[in-house]
């Protein structure tokens, strides 16, 4: 696997070294969380940032966060319907943790004066999709996600240790003898080398490598390949969750449609104007989402109706989407709303242990970024924020355990040549990987894929990457990770789904790693369902 990606990399001498306790890449709420975490610490990190601090996929997020918060419900339940959604593929630990700190955690950020939605001062509990209960907390109708970073970032500002550090691309990892040591940046005044203790990498997923995708522009997951190239572990790359209700314009726009909206009564119709879950599965339009896309896409034309809902609750709860709609000339109270499913989660990332540590010292992952397992094969709705929360604080308070016993590097980086990844060669990649590692995916066509990208790579070791084309071929990386482990995995489980092996193989119930040095290795995981109840933990 090695000899496939030896193209020679051509980094620029940075213009200064800037010591940092610990940097993290990404100011999305996982990202934000570790740094409350380092700065409990007493340590000073530092936030990189690729656009601005507010450009996140955190930030976009509508649906809510999911919680135990009131009875019937318990960590138990939620527990379970992890487990369930996600095919009982999930690191089983990291679940526990998942539900039980995530409670913790959401109830002391509403002690700390985070506002969620009430009415008469109790928390209005929303319903999405694969969930017992009533648990998705919101906050501004379908602009959680941008309030709850906001939230975050006021805590980050009050502790006052915090440097956030706007417009930085990092374009490298600085390793030495298996140990992280720092990244190098972009900056205003040219390159520089961030010479820190321990790395966070929180940078979100990789959905921008597909043609149309919910995720933030910046989201190409440069950072992950970047990772991988140092030998860090990379796991699960062939499970991407498509959200199934996504609108998508003739000029390619594209923004969700929340689950929330299913959950408060909205309907699925098919171009004759029926509802075509009834006979798919028993939760109907709430099914879990891998289910509801490919029904969606077994469907000529899919809309979503919310015309029987009160106009007035469509305005309030959902105000974001109302809005986005209303732009694009449909409006929700007398129209149907045409969706299809686009990707919208990356669940594969940066392997990790339960602290967000790598198999690199000093390199932890949090967020979108890492894979920390508890996802499984398919994410249960709005688990995103809430791993953001507990695993970001996890990382941040590993890291800073860790860099107190760290010592900084004197590396300064390297020059060279080589030849530009060009937009023409990422986009004609983004549309096959929409094509071809889309919902419903096929042996073949991902054969050719895989071999058209082994090609590309083959060029680049020939001639090189040059500084312009970095991003470039990041995403390549990416790209080539999901196309083989979709390949490779020839059988069906959650939002993976091969056309030629669409049942579950018991012989599958293993986990993926890709490593540059140990090549392709696999780990057994235990995908048996849990009989019983037991009391909440």
């Amino acid at each position: 696997m090695k000899k496939l990606f030896n193209a020679h990399l051509s980094f620029p001498k940075p213009v200064k070294t800037i010591p940092a306790d610990i940097v993290i890449i990404g100011s999305g709420l996982a990202g934000l969380m570790a740094a409350v975490a380092c700065a409990e610490s007493g340590l000073n990190p530092v936030i990189l940032t690729r656009e601005k601090k507010l450009s996140s996929s955190s930030s976009l997020a509508q649906g809510g966060i999911a919680c135990v918060w009131d009875d019937p419900d318990s960590l138990q339940d939620h527990y379970q319907d992890t487990l369930k959604a996600g095919y009982y593929y999930n690191n089983r630990e990291a679940v526990k943790i998942l539900v039980e700190e995530g409670q913790q955690v959401v109830t002391s950020l509403v002690r700390l004066g985070m506002k969620f939605d009430d009415k008469n001062r109790i928390i209005e509990l929303g319903q999405e999709g694969a969930h017992s209960f009533r648990r998705i907390l919101h906050a501004g109708g379908d602009a959680t996600g941008w309030n709850l970073v906001q939230f975050l970032m006021g805590m980050v500002h009050n502790q006052g240790r915090t440097r956030i550090v706007e417009e930085a691309f990092v374009y490298d990892l600085a390793i030495e003898d298996c140990e992280c040591r720092g990244v190098f940046s972009t900056s205003e005044e040219g390159p520089v080398f961030w010479n820190s203790k321990a790395v966070i990498v929180a940078s979100g997923g990789f959905g921008q490598i597909y043609r149309y995708t919910t995720q933030a522009e910046t989201n190409y997951g440069e950072i992950l390949a970047e990772t991988f190239l140092h030998g860090a572990t990379i796991s699960d790359m062939e499970f991407v969750q498509f959200h199934p209700t996504a609108f998508v314009g003739e000029d390619g726009t594209t923004f969700l449609i929340t689950e929330a909206l299913r959950g408060e009564g909205a309907y699925l119709l098919n171009e004759k104007g029926e509802r075509f879950m009834n006979g798919v599965h028993e939760l109907m339009e709430l099914a879990p989402r891998d289910i509801v896309s490919r029904a969606i896409v077994a469907q000529k034309k899919a809309f979503i109706d919310a015309r029987h809902l009160p106009g007035k609750f469509l305005t309030e709860r959902f105000p974001t989407i109302f809005n986005n709609c209303l732009r694009k000339g449909y409006d929700l109270r007398t129209q149907l709303l045409p969706i299809r499913p686009v990707a919208h989660y990356t669940i594969g990332g940066l392997k990790t242990d339960l602290c967000g540590g790598s198999d690199i010292a000093g390199l932890y992952a949090c967020g979108e970024a890492a894979n920390v397992g508890c996802h499984g094969a398919n994410r249960l709705a709005s688990n995103s924020l809430l791993e953001a929360l507990v695993f970001g604080r996890r990382a941040g308070f590993a890291a800073g355990k860790f860099s107190r016993h760290g010592h900084l590097s004197d590396r300064i980086g390297s020059t060279g040549r080589g030849r530009k990844f060009s937009c023409r060669d990422s986009e004609k990649f983004r549309n096959l990987m929409t094509e071809i590692t889309g919902v419903i995916r096929e042996g073949t066509k991902l054969q050719e894929l895989v071999d058209g990208i082994e090609r590309k790579l083959g060029e680049f070791s020939e001639t090189g990457v040059s500084f312009g084309g970095l991003p470039g071929y990041y995403r390549l990386i990416n790209s080539y990770l999901v196309a083989k482990s979709a390949l490779l995995r020839a059988e069906s489980r959650g939002v993976h789904f091969r056309k030629d092996f669409p049942q579950t193989d018991p012989r599958w119930s293993k986990r993926m790693n890709f490593n540059i040095e140990k090549g392709i290795t696999y780990e057994k995981v235990d995908c048996g369902p849990e009989s019983g109840r037991s009391s909440d933990r």
